[in-house]
């Protein structure tokens, strides 16, 4: 993961001088470190933590930097996309990391439940 991080710095999807210093995800209270083999239960929930350096953080911190935010969130539940993540955490230093007053979570992405609420036919009886 750590060389992923460094590949969207020199892509521009990381602030520049932005280093991920450590990555925990954590499956039904086991926690498991970058490298680490997880085994996924269905219906669980799975908590992706990651620890940033302060150059990381301090450009998160500016509203104006809430697209960077989006785009690093997309990255990492990509990279994870074999498990669901239900809670994604950026930190630095133990805190969370705020852009303005949004944080990695609320840009994960929507999981709509599928609802069926009209019977439509779509071809003609014949």
């Amino acid at each position: 993961m750590t060389e992923v991080a460094a590949q969207m710095v020199a892509l521009g999807g990381m602030p520049e001088g932005g280093k991920l210093l450590s990555v925990k995800l954590d499956n039904h209270g086991e926690e498991h470190a970058e490298g680490s083999s997880v085994v996924y239960t269905m219906g669980g929930t799975l908590t992706l933590n990651l620890e940033f350096n302060r150059d990381t953080a301090d450009y998160l911190a500016e509203p104006a930097h809430e697209t960077m935010l989006r785009a690093m969130v997309g990255t990492f539940v990509a990279f994870y996309q074999d498990h669901s993540l239900d809670e994604i955490s950026f930190q630095c230093e133990g805190e969370e990391i705020l852009c303005g007053s949004a944080r990695a979570q609320d840009f994960l992405p929507d999981k709509l439940p599928v609802e069926k609420t009209v019977e439509t036919n779509y071809r003609p009886a014949v």
